[in-house]
């Protein structure tokens, strides 16, 4: 295979994948924290309602109650949090440590290790829905009042319930403390994110009166005040509570990410004749919609039935269909546009010219031309 073949190969593999790509490249900004004594000394002078300082990697004072995870005797494996490695608790030694003769609610369960790859559908199989996986051998469960034996006979050899500071992300209690890290606030209420327990765990936030500015299965988005970040740390359903940041994107780094830039340089592909930038290329784009595109079949018929498409497209669209036209029901009006902005992203990310930026946001293949399929303007 020549060379020129073996690029193309690549440029091709290289266009599917960043089809995959999630709507937006988002990277989180690093923060730069200040040390751990540093604010501790700070924060010393100040109200703070669960801050206790010297106790714990973020300040925070620890149960130190075996059926947390703080148990050092005869454990039955071990959980990799956070901060901690926790222990689970023989599953046989349950009553006996805890004095629970019955596990109820949220806990941690341990499985020898390996985990067979059904045993999250055996514990299903008797009304034990499991969601996160904590390594190297548990998952976070929610038991409906069983004994310890029943567990054991469903191959549970230990249990745990996480402990509230395994919960709070670093940045949570200097920022309560008055720390600003950019953090974003409602006056002087905090947005925070919760990853919960269970994907049906919602309404527990409604009955305490959270506000919910999003909830989407285990993660949402709540605006809440100190107090109520300390009752959200103690709930069994929640198992992760961290600061809300603004979103930063860095469009312009995509190509460099996925090095598809390289496909474009003279020097490295061995001359201006061999760069892969998409010419002569049709990208097909299946998705929801394209900007405020018109149907069309040829160059020509679209641009003159899409005159005010986005100039990152202008010149290289050669056919928008809608599904409805294709003895389709997903499009039931016909209409070929972008009701959410993410079929536009898509196509903009495989072939977008950069117009709009002056060369800054371009897509991977950026002299390609689009045939575009809209299947659902809803």
């Amino acid at each position: 295979m020549g060379r020129e073949s073996r690029a193309k190969s690549s440029l091709s593999l290289l266009i599917t994948f960043i089809l995959l790509l999630p709507p937006v490249l988002t990277l989180v900004t690093s923060i730069d924290y200040p040390s751990l004594q540093e604010e501790s000394q700070n924060s010393k002078s100040k109200e703070s309602i669960i801050y206790i300082p010297d106790k714990h990697p973020i300040g925070l004072q620890d149960t130190s109650d075996p059926s947390h995870g703080w148990f050092d005797k005869e454990v039955a494996g071990e959980a990799w949090l956070f901060y901690r490695t926790a222990h689970y608790v023989p599953i046989d030694y349950w009553e006996d440590v805890t004095d629970e003769s019955i596990v109820n609610g949220w806990h941690v369960l341990a499985h020898e290790y390996p985990v067979p790859s059904d045993w999250k559908e055996q514990l299903k199989s008797i009304g034990i829905d499991c969601f996160s996986y904590l390594p190297p051998q548990g998952f976070h469960c929610n038991v409906p009042k069983m004994s310890p034996m029943t567990l054991s006979d469903y191959g549970v050899i230990g249990a745990f319930r996480l402990d509230n500071t395994d919960k709070l992300a670093p940045d949570i209690i200097p920022i309560l403390n008055g720390a600003n890290f950019g953090q974003l606030m409602d006056k002087d209420r905090y947005l925070i994110n919760l990853v919960l327990s269970g994907d049906d765990e919602g309404h527990n936030l409604l009955s305490e009166g959270i506000e919910i500015n999003m909830l989407s299965g285990v993660y949402s988005s709540v605006i809440v005040d100190e107090k109520q970040i300390e009752w959200l740390s103690e709930q069994p359903f929640v198992e992760w509570i961290e600061p809300k940041y603004p979103d930063v994107t860095y469009d312009d780094q995509a190509a460099d990410i996925v090095h598809s830039d390289l496909l474009w340089d003279p020097g490295y592909m061995g001359g201006s004749v061999n760069t892969l930038t998409g010419d002569g290329i049709i990208i097909a784009v299946a998705d929801g919609g394209l900007d405020n595109a018109n149907e069309c079949s040829s160059i020509a018929t679209c641009d003159a039935a899409n005159p005010t498409i986005n100039a990152d497209f202008q010149g290289r669209i050669k056919t928008v269909i809608s599904a409805s036209t294709d003895n389709n029901n997903n499009c039931p009006d016909g209409d070929p546009h972008d009701p959410t902005g993410h079929g536009t992203h898509v196509a903009g990310t495989a072939l977008g010219s950069g117009h709009n930026s002056a060369g800054l946001y371009k897509g991977m293949a950026y002299e390609a031309e689009l045939w575009f399929y809209a299947m659902n303007n809803e």
